[in-house]
């Protein structure tokens, strides 16, 4: 296909993306065929046809009222003016991009909002013991925002306020599931089973934490936590000191190692 045929190709997909409302990509095909056209040494009547195509156009972007409601700064287009539509198009790329960001800006905002109003009102029902309701309202957020592995974080803390363990590590696994990677998810899988006494698991999933962030102090002393929980000496005063080793100025980790060794004796 000729470099001609190209633009040509981008001008006739138009009135197909204006159809669709995909305004951006119709400005942004509008641009791309310039670009061929300003690089092309063209024919008279190849260049006739290509300016006949492009006022066709910028008439449909004229006509439709939903493309005119987003932008209505009218594109004009006279033949042999095409740098000047260049940038009347390059202004109107410029100013949808904008004004898409702010949109998604304010979808964001709703939808936190939303999760928020939602995250409440499964706490209230929990606090009044209606247990089914709160669950209903939970697995509704999570089908929502399925991809949201923070929401399930969000969660288990809400079931860990009520001391419903076995429910807040049931949603710090799924989180787990989403993303194996997330160190963070399995620190506070880790926190969460040393509060519930489970500490042979809690030791598991730090370890398996720290295998992956070796140089995370605060994963150190947290395995520490439940070393101590478990009555472990020597383990304690291990994690301390390599928790040291990594940030000597780590007050808690020093704390931790002087109470390990006045343990020891």
């Amino acid at each position: 296909m000729s470099e001609i045929s190209k633009a040509r190709s981008k001008l006739s997909t138009i009135n197909t993306l204006l159809k669709k409302k995909k305004f951006l990509a119709a400005l942004v095909s509008i641009q791309d065929a310039l670009s061929i056209f300003f690089k092309t040494p063209l024919l008279k009547h190849e260049k006739k046809d290509f300016q006949k195509k492009l006022e066709d156009v910028v008439y449909l972007l004229k006509i439709n009222k939903e493309f005119v409601q987003q932008y209505p700064i009218p594109i004009e287009y006279t033949p042999g003016d095409e740098k000047k539509l260049w940038d009347l198009i390059k202004e109107a790329i410029k100013e949808l991009q904008s004004s898409t960001v702010e949109e998604a800006k304010k979808q964001m905002a709703l939808l936190e909002e939303l999760k928020q109003q939602e995250l409440e009102k499964g706490r209230k029902y929990l606090k009044h013991k209606e247990y089914n309701q709160a669950d209903k309202v939970f697995k509704k957020l999570i089908k929502t925002f399925k991809e949201d592995t923070d929401l399930k974080l969000s969660i288990s803390d809400i079931y860990l306020e009520e001391g419903m363990v076995d429910d807040a590590l049931g949603y710090l696994r799924n989180a787990y599931k989403d993303d194996p990677e997330a160190i963070h998810v399995l620190n506070k899988m880790g926190i969460t089973l040393r509060k519930a006494g489970k500490f042979d698991l809690a030791i598991k999933v730090f370890k398996e934490a720290i295998s992956r962030t070796p140089d995370d102090e605060y994963l150190l002393f947290n395995l520490g936590r439940v070393y101590i929980d478990s009555k472990k000496w020597e383990d304690v005063l291990n994690v301390a000191d390599n928790a040291l080793k990594l940030n000597p100025d780590f007050k808690e980790a020093e704390k931790m190692l002087k109470y390990a060794e006045r343990q020891i004796g």
